[in-house]
């Protein structure tokens, strides 16, 4: 797989459209990534052979039923693991075939944000179109899967992530 080149397999002649994507970390993830300081600048997952070079990837978890936010991931490119390991310059990545490394100069710090009343008001591009909250609580499982947000959600999202950072 090429370090740069999107693998979405639209078709010929097909234009692809941006696509903004919710994707989970198990809490002690983020709790290492946010204790190194790094910028939040890379990711990788099996379920990243749908993300192309464009998409905006937010990542996620969840904590004692609260949804936090990590940040967003403006990707730059979509590659394997050997492909991310040159782009950044290291070898200490995550076991997985898919990686995403932000564009050049997008990348912001690593957080975990507690937006309170987020969970409620995401919505999806998906038959199951909202998390199930109840109590404010969410679960992580819903979360498990890679999930599109809508337009509007997408918004709302960056417009809370901002004020609360």
């Amino acid at each position: 797989m090429a370090a740069t080149q999107p693998h979405g397999g639209l078709g010929k002649g097909r234009v692809k459209t941006m696509q903004t994507l919710l994707a989970y970390w198990k809490p002690q993830t983020v709790d290492y990534e946010v204790g190194r300081g790094e910028p939040l600048n890379h990711s990788a997952s099996e379920q990243f052979k749908r993300v192309d070079v464009g998409d905006h990837v937010w990542l996620v978890t969840v904590r004692n039923g609260e949804l936090s936010v990590v940040g967003r991931i403006i990707v730059g490119h979509v590659t394997d693991k050997a492909g991310a390991a040159k782009l950044l310059g290291t070898d200490d990545l995550w076991a997985s075939n898919h990686h995403i490394v932000a564009e050049t100069g997008t990348a912001q710090p690593t957080r975990d944000i507690v937006i309170p009343g987020l969970a409620k008001s995401l919505r999806f591009v998906s038959k199951r179109d909202r998390l199930a909250v109840d109590n404010d609580q969410v679960s992580a499982q819903q979360l498990q899967t890679m999930r599109i947000l809508t337009p509007g959600s997408a918004a709302e999202l960056e417009a809370a992530f901002r004020r609360a950072v």
